[in-house]
């Protein structure tokens, strides 16, 4: 060994001892039997079919994206790690019964989890072929397929996680901010999407108060944001607990559409009534000359917790006076609001290049604006207050967004079939969901509004010897970290059953 090497040895760990980096994933597992979700996954997935258990093939994909791995062929890789294999056997041998027990026994020479093959094999049997026979030629053609039977059932797993994060901080009121994104994919059977990239681009409904997503429409990439909403918004209020009362919604200029805020304005909704909503309006020419007839125009300040107001070079108005056909009142004598929102440009252009502006704008006098309208049937609040609220959605789940795109898998879908992507993609919003859970419920403040990395690294990844000593499987970690994780599990015994 030259002078410039560091002086050390490198050996094989004795046999008896096995070494894992993702000791953090066991309380994990405590937290998903401690919520019911794995007696959930036997009550709603079909379980009768042979080979691996389902519970089993549903903990490899959760144990693949808590690993911070990207695709299905990584569960190799993961199933490297003997220390948690031996875990993971653990785990299920003593949660598995019956028949499911001695079929996972007999499948357990193969590995602790199902292969990468097994997995896709697993992932595909959430596609309908019929669907696809009834996709148009055309690619131009939105084309939402029915979800078949499995695919419906991961939904409501995806609620099993959600009602109980409700149940340990109950909220009688939500916030959803229903918004698209889109996860881009050279696939030769994606599409493309507004943004000139191939994809697809699931409509998400967001709980803003416990950052938890409720429910996904999985699309194609050509399906434009604002179809169908309606269906997708009434299938997520149906996800909510009976301890939500009463739901708001907020969307930007995507849900300007009169079906889905009639629905939430007249209270077509059976179990909630009238939906307060606060929508960004598309700017028409006739809204626009609407906006120019304001004469009243207010300052808008930004105002911080700690009670401080700072003025922006924003201005509103809520004086618009504007009806379409759409939203006329008819008898039900329902009343809307709109805001109108300028910000003044911080130079002319040239006349010829207005037009390519990526936003609307409007000229009064000699200053040019860029304008946004919000709609609502709020009354309750004043016009600064009701801006402030809708603003309050932008940021929180575009970052859900990112972090089920780049801190899980989301973005790296796994097949050419559309129903092996959305059952990835619901896979990806449940372990999503489930860091939202140990984040509020069991790791607390400072960490409830911390990202999914920094999870990892305060939890998953740490190390430790497992060991099956006197027939008790033992995790032995650094001294520090000793009572960090018995106190973890104290926590989620003493969540509610």
């Amino acid at each position: 060994m030259t002078q410039n090497s560091i002086p050390y040895q490198i050996e094989s760990l004795e046999d008896t001892m096995k070494l894992t980096a993702r000791a953090g994933i066991a309380p994990f597992f405590d937290l998903l039997l401690r919520s019911g979700f794995l007696k959930a996954v036997r009550a709603h997935l079909d379980a009768r079919h042979k080979g691996w258990p389902v519970i089993a093939q549903v903990l490899g994909v959760f144990i693949l994206l808590l690993a911070d791995a990207e695709h299905v062929d990584d569960i190799g890789r993961v199933q490297q790690d003997e220390a948690l294999m031996l875990l993971v056997h653990r785990f299920l041998s003593r949660l598995l019964r019956g028949q499911e027990k001695k079929r996972y026994m007999r499948l357990r020479r193969k590995g602790a989890l199902p292969s990468a093959s097994a997995l896709r094999r697993f992932l595909e049997s959430f596609h309908d072929a019929k669907q696809e026979e009834l996709r148009p030629k055309a690619q131009t053609k939105a084309f939402i397929p029915q979800p078949m039977q499995g695919l419906q059932a991961l939904s409501v797993l995806n609620a099993v996680l959600i009602e109980y994060t409700l149940r340990c901080l109950p909220q009688r009121s939500v916030t959803l901010d229903m918004d698209a994104t889109i996860a881009e994919s050279h696939k030769r059977e994606a599409l493309y999407s507004y943004k000139k990239v191939p994809g697809y681009q699931p409509l998400n409904v967001f709980i803003a108060e416990l950052g938890q997503m409720l429910y996904s429409s999985f699309r194609d990439g050509n399906v434009p944001c604002g179809y169908r909403q309606l269906e997708v918004f009434k299938t997520a209020l149906s996800l909510l607990p009976p301890v939500v009362k009463e739901v708001s919604l907020r969307t930007d200029t995507q849900g300007y559409e009169w079906e889905l805020l009639r629905y939430c304005a007249e209270g077509k909704d059976p179990r909630f009534g009238v939906i307060p909503f606060a929508c960004g309006a598309d700017v028409t020419p006739e809204l626009k000359r609407a906006v120019k007839k304001c004469a009243t125009w207010t300052r808008y300040a930004v105002e911080y917790a700690d009670g401080q107001r700072i003025e922006t070079n924003q201005e509103y108005s809520d004086h618009v006076e504007f009806v379409s056909n759409a939203m006329a009142q008819g008898k039900t004598g329902t009343r809307y609001r709109f805001i109108a929102i300028r910000e003044g440009l911080q130079r002319e252009l040239p006349e010829t290049a207005q037009t390519e502006l990526p936003f609307p704008s409007y000229k009064s006098g000699t200053s040019r604006y860029k304008l946004y309208v919000v709609v609502t049937n709020r009354f309750d609040l004043s016009a600064e207050e009701l801006i402030r609220w809708h603003r309050a959605r932008c940021g929180a789940s575009e970052h859900a967004h990112a972090e089920i795109k780049t801190a899980l898998a989301g973005g790296c879908l796994p097949s050419g079939k559309f129903g092996a992507n959305a059952a990835w993609w619901q896979f990806n919003i449940m372990v999503f969901n489930l860091h939202r859970m140990m984040s509020l419920l069991v790791l607390g403040e400072p960490c409830a509004q911390r990202k999914i990395k920094t999870v990892r690294r305060l939890l998953i990844t740490i190390a430790a010897w497992v060991q099956i000593k006197a027939r008790q499987l033992v995790l032995r970690v650094a001294e520090h970290q000793v009572e960090f994780l018995r106190d973890l599990r104290r926590r989620i015994e003493a969540l509610p059953g």
